[in-house]
C-alpha cells in the first residue's frame, strides 16, 4: 500500500493537481480542549448544498482523498448528508471527530455510509486525565463507547493519541491502556501540530526523551527500515499548495490547515481558478529545500527525518523559510528514536 501511495503522490506532483483536501466544516464543538486551534474563529458556514458543489469541484480537480474535520463535525445537523455526498462522489474520506457528541442513530448512519477511516483524538487511556484536557467530564467514556461501536460495525477507527506534559507522558502505557479497553488501532501525534494556530501550548510540550520513547511505542513490532536519504535541493518541502489544499467553514481556501493566508473563497471564485491562479498558492508551491534557512536546513544531519511545517515556522519565526526550534527538536528526536529501533533490530 505504501508503494502505491508513493507512486500516486509522484504522479499527482507531475500533474500539478491536488491529491488531497482538508475541509473544516465547522468550528463549533462541545469540547473545550486546551490545545484547540479552532476556538474563536469564524462562525460562518457553507450550507450542505454549497459543500456539495465544492465536493463536485474537488472531484473535477481530480482530488482523491478528503479529510472532513472541524471543530466537531457532528455539531452540524447535516454533517452526514455532506459525508454521504463525498462518499458517493468516490472520495476516500477520513472523518476527524471526538465522537463524544454523536448519538447512536447517527453512528449507525455513519457506519452505513462507510468512510475510509475515522480518526479520534485521545489524550490519555485514563478517563479523568482525558477529561481534564477536553474540559468535559464523561467525554472519554462517550468517545470510547463510540469507537467500540464503529469497530464492531467494521468501520476502521484510528485512535490518534497526543502526549501532553503534565497529563500523559508514558507512550507505551498510553498505547497498551487503550488496547486493553478495546481500541484496536493506536497512532501517535505531536502537540506541535497545534503550535501554528495562534495557540500557546508551550507548557504542554513533552521532553526529548518522551518524544524518542514515542517512536519506540509507535513502531512496536514493525520494521523500522533503513535510514532515509537526505532531501535534494529541488525536493518539495511540504504538500501544502502542491498536493493538497484547505477549505475553511466559510469557504476560504488556504495552502493548508496550518497556514491561514487566504488564497481565495469558493463563494467568489471557482476552485479550479483559485488552484491555478492564486499568488498565495504559487508562492508556497515554489518553495524547495534549497530555500530553507538559505540552504542550511539542507545540510542538517536530521533533514531526512524532518517534517518541516510552513505554518509552525510562520507562527514561531514569522517566515515560512526559517525553521521553528520545535520542528528541529522533533526531527532530532525522530532521528534518535528510529536509530535506536534500528540498533535493536540489527539494521545498523
Amino acid at each position: 500500500m505504501a508503494g502505491i501511495l508513493t507512486r500516486l503522490s509522484a504522479a499527482y506532483l507531475k500533474s500539478g493537481l491536488p491529491m488531497t483536501a482538508h475541509l473544516d466544516l465547522t468550528y463549533r464543538c462541545p469540547l473545550r480542549c486546551r490545545l484547540c486551534y479552532a476556538r474563536g474563529q469564524s462562525t460562518q458556514e457553507l450550507s450542505a448544498r454549497q459543500w456539495t458543489r465544492v465536493l463536485e469541484d474537488l472531484r473535477d480537480l481530480s482530488v482523491l482523498t478528503l479529510t472532513l474535520s472541524g471543530g466537531e463535525v457532528f455539531a452540524r445537523r447535516d454533517f452526514l448528508d455532506i459525508l454521504d455526498a463525498a462518499v458517493r462522489l468516490s472520495f476516500l474520506v477520513t472523518v476527524k471527530s471526538s465522537l463524544a457528541s454523536a448519538s447512536r442513530p447517527r453512528l449507525r448512519r455513519l457506519a452505513r455510509i462507510r468512510p475510509a477511516m475515522v480518526d479520534v483524538s485521545f489524550y490519555s487511556h485514563r478517563p479523568e486525565v482525558h477529561d481534564a484536557v477536553t474540559g468535559v467530564p464523561g467525554s472519554f467514556e462517550k468517545t470510547l463507547a463510540a469507537v467500540r461501536f464503529l469497530q464492531d460495525s467494521e468501520v476502521r477507527v484510528d485512535a490518534v493519541v497526543t502526549l501532553l506534559k503534565g497529563f500523559e507522558e508514558d507512550p507505551a502505557a498510553f498505547k497498551s491502556g487503550l488496547h486493553r479497553q478495546g481500541v484496536r488501532s493506536v497512532m501517535f501525534n505531536t502537540v506541535s501540530d497545534a503550535l501554528c494556530e495562534r495557540v500557546d501550548v508551550s507548557d504542554l510540550l513533552v521532553s526529548d526523551r518522551v518524544l524518542e520513547e514515542q517512536w519506540a511505542a509507535a513502531a512496536s513490532g514493525l520494521d523500522p527500515g533503513t535510514a532515509p536519504p537526505r532531501p535534494k535541493p529541488s525536493t518539495v518541502v511540504c504538500s501544502a499548495a502542491v498536493g493538497s489544499l484547505f477549505i475553511g467553514p466559510d469557504g476560504t481556501v488556504t495552502p493548508c490547515v496550518r497556514v491561514l493566508e487566504p488564497a481565495g473563497n469558493v463563494l467568489a471564485t471557482p476552485l479550479s481558478e483559485i488552484w491555478r491562479d492564486s499568488e498565495v498558492l504559487r508562492r508556497f508551491r515554489s518553495v524547495r529545500w534549497k530555500h530553507l534557512d538559505q540552504g542550511r536546513c539542507l545540510r542538517c544531519e536530521h533533514s531526512p527525518y524532518c517534517s518541516y511545517c510552513f505554518g509552525i515556522s510562520l507562527s514561531d519565526t514569522g517566515s515560512p523559510l526559517l525553521p521553528s526550534e520545535e520542528t528541529c527538536r522533533i526531527a532530532r528526536a525522530t532521528h534518535a528514536g528510529l536509530d535506536t529501533l534500528r540498533r535493536r533490530a540489527g539494521r545498523t
